[in-house]
């Protein structure tokens, strides 16, 4: 092993974090379920002899948050290390990309978590003399600027849905421009009756009540179609949404602007800008980069991010990325919510930036 490979082993094995390398092949099934549809295309399948299907390893936050659920959540807060090689398609070739990095699972101060992933950032960008470009979002200023908008559930839950895939958010907001005014009346009938009126049906027609779609979820469909059909995003909602999107650059300034337009339009999402100050502020303190962005439309595709994400960068080239991701043990199976919060670097980005 290298000589800086070998400090970031030892960087990832220090005294308080436990040095973890999950299995190469796991069930593709939890990243089926959790990562969608694009990123399970890249995904490097096969199967055993009972058919079910596995990957080679695509990433280490998965399995090794299925391995806190099973082994150390008893444990409380745990710090998990990693150093090895993962596994995607880039076209028709399988590439492998090694990667470095940690896992905070189960501290109880989100934001002591945060400042340990920043830290641990930094010091793997240093044993390669690499000073980065921030770019920093926010899932929940979005999340609490939606719920302080008019809009109707069904369609809050669907654009926060699209949040940092920025094509897809950018046709359904035109999609919501261009609806008529709502005219269908909701049904006046109750989930309950819906659904014995369906297996009736069902039952009259002898189709299966067990086949691909359950009375239970077609009844579930109407409902949220006629919910859908029955109300409208306000046109102000709207402007605020996209206005909101489109604010990107200097950290401060671009906070400065989205508090200006919460204020503007009377909107309660001062928490997780305060929050995300305070942490912002702690990075020029202690840490030597090239400049801090803030990029208001920016997320990591996968729904279970909850808070601050980042990137670490030089011009276009991702070095390092991550976050909080307090949603993804409760997916998995954990029944009260579990803060989570860390961050990968690839190191063979790392050696290119080193050699320039």
């Amino acid at each position: 092993m290298a000589k800086k490979e070998k400090k970031l082993k030892k960087l990832v094995s220090r005294n308080g974090v436990n040095f973890i390398d999950p299995n190469i092949l796991l069930p593709a099934e939890d990243f089926f379920n959790l990562a969608g549809e694009e990123f399970a295309k890249r995904l490097i399948l096969t199967a055993n002899s009972t058919q079910k299907e596995y990957c080679l390893r695509p990433d280490f936050t998965l399995p090794i948050a299925k391995n806190y659920l099973q082994n150390g959540q008893n444990n409380g807060e745990v710090a998990y290390g990693y150093l090895g090689s993962i596994f995607l398609k880039r076209g028709d070739v399988i590439a492998e990309y090694k990667q470095v990095g940690i896992e905070f699972l189960g501290y109880e101060n989100s934001d002591i978590a945060l400042d340990e992933t920043f830290d641990f950032a930094f010091k793997a960008l240093k044993i390669y003399s690499i000073k980065p470009d921030i770019s920093l979002g926010c899932v929940a200023i979005f999340e609490s600027l939606l719920k302080s908008l008019n809009i109707a559930d069904v369609w809050r839950l669907r654009i926060l849905h699209r949040f940092g895939n920025q094509k897809a958010m950018d046709r359904l907001l035109k999609r919501l421009a261009d609806l008529p005014p709502s005219s269908e009346q909701k049904s006046e009938k109750t989930k309950a009756q819906l659904i014995k009126e369906i297996t009736l049906k069902m039952q009259q027609t002898d189709l299966p009540i067990s086949g691909s779609r359950t009375p239970d979820e077609i009844a579930t469909r109407y409902l949220e179609k006629q919910e859908l059909a029955a109300s409208n995003v306000p046109k102000k909602a709207l402007e605020i949404i996209t206005n909101y999107l489109n604010i990107k650059g200097d950290a401060i300034l671009a906070l400065k602007e989205i508090s200006l337009l919460a204020k503007e339009n009377s909107l309660d999402i001062s928490a997780p800008i305060k929050r995300i100050l305070k942490h912002i502020k702690r990075l020029e303190q202690n840490f030597d980069f090239r400049k801090i962005e803030f990029d208001a439309s920016f997320s990591p595709r996968l729904d279970y991010y909850t808070s601050i994400v980042f990137q670490m960068k030089i011009k276009d080239e991702i070095l390092a990325a991550g976050g909080e991701y307090n949603r993804l043990l409760g997916r998995l199976g954990a029944k009260n919510q579990i803060n989570a919060t860390g961050c990968s670097l690839w190191v063979d980005r790392l050696k290119g930036q080193a050699k320039k």
